[in-house]
């Protein structure tokens, strides 16, 4: 737990058992569990709290989204584009295309 083995755990268990009697000792013991009971609740539900307002997936789950609408943003505005430049294209290579050579 904290470096404390079984020699040091006796020790302050006599020490507890003089200074606070056999009667009281028990109660003491329960207040104490009681305690680290309630606090470890009260540790859980404040990771929880901060969990749920960070929520990390949620956010990489948004991103995700609103990488894929711009993507199909710049799809819908790349493709008329590339629609007329392809007839073009086309055209220019009809035009340069060197004509066969006639036998005389």
């Amino acid at each position: 737990m904290f470096g404390l083995g079984i020699p040091e755990l006796m020790v302050i268990g006599v020490i507890a058992l003089i200074i606070f009697g056999p009667k009281r000792l028990p109660e003491i013991g329960k207040s104490v569990g009681q305690a680290l009971r309630e606090f470890k609740k009260g540790a859980e539900s404040v990771a929880k709290e901060v969990k749920s307002t960070v929520d990390v997936d949620g956010l990489t789950k948004d991103m995700n989204e609103i990488g894929k609408d711009i993507t199909q943003a710049g799809k819908s505005i790349v493709e008329p584009l590339t629609a007329v430049e392809e007839p073009k294209k086309e055209t220019e290579v009809a035009e340069k295309a060197p004509e066969p050579a006639q036998k005389a």
